[in-house]
């Protein structure tokens, strides 16, 4: 049964985060392919680092959301406009509080 008395926190990524950010997208989607997508938007030039939080319950992170811009082309003109990222949030310790923290 998941711990119920647990209290979870929204910071912002830290640059020593990703590994641990890693592991949950890919526990959350049962797959790699999720963080490497992750990863890839973090490395381009649309990665804004203010909109790329973490959920954490004391050290642990247990969930993780992004934002970042994209290109819209509509014709010759283009739009920057935010898009999500996989949100994802860890199995193992899934509780309806922890995710709404996430995604809210």
């Amino acid at each position: 049964m998941p711990q119920t008395d647990f209290h979870v926190s929204i910071r912002t990524e830290e640059p020593s985060d990703s590994d641990a950010i890693a592991t949950v997208v890919t526990r959350a989607f049962k797959s790699a392919n999720e963080a490497e997508l992750v990863a890839a938007i973090r490395a381009s030039e649309n990665f804004v680092p203010n909109w790329s939080l973490v959920a954490h319950i004391d050290t642990h992170i247990v969930g993780h959301v992004m934002l970042s811009y994209t290109t819209l082309r509509d014709h010759t003109v283009e739009y920057q406009i935010p898009t999500l990222s996989p949100l994802s949030v860890d199995p193992e310790v899934f509780y309806p509080p922890a995710f709404n923290s996430v995604a809210h």
